[in-house]
């Protein structure tokens, strides 16, 4: 038979111990989730970067005008453009920078497809540096 004072349970130095590595689980899980986070839309920018450019060679094709793409560095965006119209804006990611020391900042689509003037534009990001390659003729572009 029990006694009636005897006391079941944890100390609170206990409690306090298992919170405490608890705590510390908790805070690198979120530190590591932000960077993959952080890794994850700049991956996920340059993809979308890569479907408009084809989406802007394709609009010149089909609408048989020529198309734009405008990098901004100052307002951190692009902007497909035909002559008369804006078709599409996209913001860059906080971590993407458009670097100013680019040598273009406007790939022009002629209405058969094809690029008017190569170049390269450069990217920054929270670890490496992207690079932007339009090669003149069939409209061909690449990002290193």
């Amino acid at each position: 038979m029990k006694s009636l004072n005897s006391q079941n349970g944890f100390t609170l130095l206990e409690v306090i111990v298992v919170l405490a590595g608890l705590s510390v689980l908790i805070a690198s899980a979120t530190i590591y989730g932000q960077y993959n986070y952080l890794k994850l839309e700049e991956s996920h920018f340059f993809t979308l970067l890569q479907q408009d450019i084809l989406l802007a060679q394709s609009l010149a094709i089909e609408r048989k005008q020529v198309t734009y793409v405008k990098f901004s560095s100052e307002q951190r965006k692009y902007t497909i453009t035909t002559k008369f119209e804006a078709y599409k804006t996209v913001s860059f990611p906080q971590s993407v920078q458009y670097k100013n020391n680019s040598f273009f900042s406007t790939i022009e689509y002629t209405p058969a497809g094809t690029i008017t003037s190569f170049g390269t534009a450069y990217f920054s990001t929270s670890d490496v540096d992207k690079k932007l390659t339009a090669f003149i003729g069939r409209g061909r572009v690449q990002i290193d």
